[in-house]
């Protein structure tokens, strides 16, 4: 899909975009680096290597398409444009919203690739978990802390991500039900 910006405005919201995106699988990858998401260590994984080393071992097969990214942000931006004009009275969608549009692109366009066939359960739910560190960034409270999101409950969002069916509005509900329930 090719997009022309209509805007100095829109060209600076598809970065920012971007930049969330790319510093959320950034993030992720680190940590998968010190596994706090699993049980079990990446194969490709050695304590006989430093953080760093493992870090770009990790990036290496599991590659973030730029391309893809794009397309992301591009369908999200629809959905908000969509959303926005069909409920005038709104200012804006809301962080719910946001996180709960981006997650369904993200889990449904997969801008994580996998090059390997020989997958642990944290490799091969990884884009699922983009999607959660990226929504994460959308979900902090008013001072600014993120979300405290247990490891069980990532692990059950990954799961009902990857094989339920799931709509943007549904995620985005289900976004805000955790936060209001977690009186956050």
């Amino acid at each position: 899909m090719s997009r022309k910006p209509k805007n100095d405005l829109l060209e600076a919201r598809i970065e920012q975009l971007k930049a969330i995106i790319i510093s959320g699988y950034e993030t992720m990858l680190w940590d998968m680096s010190y596994n706090p998401y699993g049980d079990e260590p990446m194969e490709c994984l050695s304590p006989k290597r430093t953080h760093e080393e493992n870090f770009d071992l990790i990036r290496e097969k599991l590659p973030l398409s730029k391309f893809i990214v794009l397309e992301v942000i591009e369908r999200f931006l629809k959905d908000q444009e969509i959303t926005e004009e069909y409920h005038e009275k709104i200012d804006g969608i809301d962080r719910f919203k946001i996180a709960g549009f981006l997650t369904f692109w993200i889990v449904k366009l997969k801008p994580i690739m996998i090059l390997n066939e020989a997958l642990t359960e944290d490799e091969l739910l990884v884009n699922e978990l983009l999607a959660i560190t990226v929504a994460s960034s959308f979900l902090r409270d008013k001072d600014k802390n993120p979300p405290p999101f247990s490891i069980k409950l990532i692990e059950d969002l990954k799961y009902t991500l990857r094989y339920r069916i799931n709509t943007r509005n549904h995620i985005s509900l289900i976004y805000e039900a955790l936060c209001v329930n977690l009186e956050y």
